[in-house]
């Protein structure tokens, strides 16, 4: 059996010294909100300049930046349930802080290779998945039975989605294939691994701590029983030989999420504004 705590008895000494390592974090993070209403340009010269003009389609600087904005914006919202509730519901935090972790990964994935060739293959991979995405979702819209209930005006606008997305797909792996590469999908979890050795190539807590992070977040996000597992409180139940899963307030998995979620997008900041900045070291 499993049960949610609702009381307040998790108030605890050492809650409230993790309460206060996450007020410290989100007062790092609200510092970063702001940067989503104005994206830097590349500047001319730089690496990313450069990625940006091997194809311009879905460029560099965009799928690098909107991966950035997901990280900001969930950590602010992350940041203000916790701040106007004063609630700790596990699994929420996790869903909120789990495209944070998505999203950093990935801009770092793209940016990291100091060869632009990976670098744009990486791009177009992205690219790729976007468009595809696109593309199902329009052309749902024109399956029955909601295609036959859709105005006229509606299926117009479907029909002219998918041509778009089907196109921008179609050039996006004829580019790929132009390149010498293979069609792939991103693969989220060698993403975060990736991401992890780089964030935390010298603390190999930092590592785990991460990639366990996106493992967690993601079970919670997809309505799974297994994260409960990890932190629950276990006490005897009612009937013979049954065990209470008491689930709740546990700050500490919550602030180990968020505090790899920040790592990860402070990283990919910091090599977000060096490949827009700086030319030296880019072997083109």
């Amino acid at each position: 059996m499993a049960s949610r705590r609702r009381d307040d008895s998790f108030r605890t000494p050492e809650w409230e010294a993790w309460e206060r390592r996450l007020t410290g974090l989100f007062t790092i993070t609200s510092q970063w909100e702001p940067l989503v209403e104005d994206p830097p340009a590349p500047a001319p010269g730089s690496p990313l300049a450069g990625d940006d003009r091997a194809w311009s389609l879905l460029p560099a600087s965009t799928v690098a930046w909107l991966g950035l904005v997901s990280a900001i914006e969930h950590l602010a919202a992350a940041r203000r349930l916790m701040q106007e509730t004063r609630t700790m519901m596990p699994s929420p935090y996790m869903s909120l802080i789990r495209p944070a972790l998505m999203g950093a990964a990935q801009t770092l994935w793209v940016l990291l290779p100091p060869l632009r060739a990976e670098r744009v293959r990486r791009q177009l991979i992205v690219a790729h998945e976007e468009f595809q995405e696109s593309r199902h979702l329009a052309r749902e819209a024109l399956e029955p039975p909601l295609r036959d209930k859709l105005p006229l005006k509606a299926v117009q606008a479907a029909k002219g989605q998918l041509a778009r997305a089907t196109e921008r797909q179609t050039n996006t792996a004829a580019e790929l294939q132009r390149r010498g590469h293979t069609l792939s999908k991103v693969n989220m979890t060698d993403v975060i691994k990736e991401a992890a050795a780089y964030v935390a190539a010298a603390d190999p807590w930092s590592h785990q701590a991460i990639r366990s992070s996106w493992r967690i977040a993601s079970g919670d996000a997809h309505g799974k029983l297994w994260p409960m597992l990890h932190r629950a409180a276990r006490t005897p139940g009612a009937e013979p030989g049954a065990t209470l899963l008491q689930d709740g307030a546990n700050i500490e998995m919550v602030g180990m999420v968020a505090g790899s979620a920040y790592q990860l997008t402070k990283a990919a900041l910091d090599m977000f504004q060096q490949r827009c900045a700086s030319p030296h070291g880019d072997q083109s």
